[in-house]
């Protein structure tokens, strides 16, 4: 059969979630006594009209819908069968099964189902009897993933080639996840799931509130950092050092983002790579200043052991050079030993 789209049905469902949703009916959507009852939403159950009885429009999530009385509305199950045996003023929808119309029963409506309808030769459709078309939604939905999976692919590009411009943080992860991973995925695992509860404890006492909110807000930035950080780690362990940086996270890049492509694979490799490149993240901030700490310990520690304080030696001081001094007159020479001694004078008489 022809398959037509659903605008009629898609408003008589809105409309019906903004009548009934303020008053969810019970597993049982129904009324022993016989009168006339309102529109039903049902989240999950069984929704039945007895005979004899008359109700509004049916909306059921997950469950099976029975029609043997009256209803004066539409009937739609998403997750169920649908069975009229008695009368229905409007359409049947099963979204994701089959609807089965009994001898007797009356449609004045259409009836679409996912799965083939079985409608009795002595029943009464005054409408079309067809399936769901759904290539509409396919459509919609895979135009959706790929300008999603396009701007997820831009936001890394740009938060990657940002944490690349500090080349020693980015080195230092490098160095974390190869030597300390077994606390990179613990954390990682920590604050994967340890935010998320924060927010919404934070949440819970109204002078936190806004904290909360934008902490839950932030989760998004946070697990995209942590991507990045991933997918940087990959295009290091591909392209090593002393390889250029940005040819090293454009080949990780490249590689998830073909991965992502994949429908339940890409899903899975997105969170695990976030928990590993958050956690490999936390550990080397930690890492970088502990070691700091220490680095002040030991110099504080050096001048404790010699009995003063560390100094910092004074720049030396630039002083003019000295004159030569004057050349002075050499003394005089040691008398020859071939020289004869001067005669002394005679004694006075």
């Amino acid at each position: 059969m022809k398959h037509r789209r659903l605008p009629r049905i898609v408003f008589a469902f809105a409309l019906l979630v903004v009548i009934g949703a303020a008053s969810a009916a019970p597993a049982f959507a129904q009324d022993d006594s016989g009168t006339t009852i309102g529109p039903q939403v049902v989240i999950r159950g069984r929704a039945i009209v007895v005979p004899n009885e008359s109700a509004g429009s049916i909306v059921i999530f997950d469950g099976p819908a029975i029609v043997a009385g009256t209803v004066n509305g539409s009937v739609v199950a998403f997750h169920g069968p649908i069975t009229i045996a008695g009368t229905v003023r409007g359409d049947v929808v099963s979204v994701s099964d089959r609807v089965i119309v009994l001898p007797g029963a009356h449609v004045t409506g259409d009836v679409r189902s996912r799965d083939r309808a079985t409608v009795s030769a002595q029943a009464h459709v005054d409408g079309v009897v067809a399936g769901i078309d759904y290539s509409g939604v396919h459509d919609a939905v895979r135009v959706g993933r790929f300008i999603w999976w396009l701007g997820v692919t831009i936001s890394v590009l740009v938060l990657g080639l940002l944490v690349l411009l500090a080349p020693a943080a980015a080195d230092g992860t490098v160095r974390t996840a190869g030597g300390r991973t077994g606390a990179s995925v613990g954390w990682g695992l920590i604050l994967f799931f340890g935010i998320p509860i924060l927010a919404v404890l934070l949440m819970v006492l109204v002078v936190t509130l806004p904290l909360g909110l934008a902490l839950l807000a932030a989760l998004g930035l946070i697990l995209l950092l942590g991507y990045t950080n991933s997918v940087w780690l990959l295009g290091r362990l591909i392209v090593r050092a002393p390889a250029n940086r940005y040819l090293a996270f454009l080949a990780g890049l490249g590689i998830f983002r073909l991965v992502a492509l994949l429908p339940v694979a890409g899903g899975s490799i997105w969170t695990l790579a976030s928990i590993f490149g958050l956690g490999v993240a936390a550990v080397a901030a930690w890492s970088a200043r502990r070691g700091g700490r220490e680095g002040q310990s030991a110099l504080v520690a050096a001048g404790s052991d010699a009995g003063t304080t560390p100094a910092i030696p004074p720049p030396p001081v630039e002083t003019a050079p000295t004159p030569p001094l004057a050349p002075t007159s050499p003394p005089p020479a040691p008398p020859s030993p071939a020289d004869p001694p001067a005669p002394e004078p005679p004694a006075p008489g």
